[in-house]
């Protein structure tokens, strides 16, 4: 069994990319899914914490998120010594509109983090 939480930063203004917003479908700012996302980060991610370091489950994270938005989670996930999978900076954000080098940029910054 794989345990893979995702913990992800949704900004609450995303940039405009010049193709379409983050959720099309709600009108801007996506109140509803930045709440969404704020109260994981807020409330469920400790509430999850709890269940799992009581089952002793270590984790593998999917991330969407800068270690500078939430220290404390950062820090809490290394002090579980949880491994890490990259998926993105920002909810908010998608590669397939980068130029070639925003997306090594990308990449760099994901091995750098």
């Amino acid at each position: 069994m794989w345990i893979a939480p995702n913990v992800e930063h949704y900004e609450y203004q995303p940039e405009f990319d010049g193709h379409r917003n983050p959720w099309p479908r709600t009108p801007y700012p996506d109140v509803q899914q930045y709440a969404y996302r704020d109260y994981g980060n807020r409330v469920g991610f400790w509430r999850m914490a709890d269940v799992l370091d009581r089952h002793n489950i270590r984790c593998c994270v999917s991330l969407t998120w800068l270690p500078g938005a939430f220290p404390e989670i950062g820090e809490a996930m290394v002090q579980r010594n949880w491994d890490f999978m990259r998926h993105g900076i920002y909810n908010t954000r998608y590669l397939n509109h980068y130029t070639e080098e925003q997306e090594r940029e990308f990449y760099r910054d994901t091995i750098d983090t």
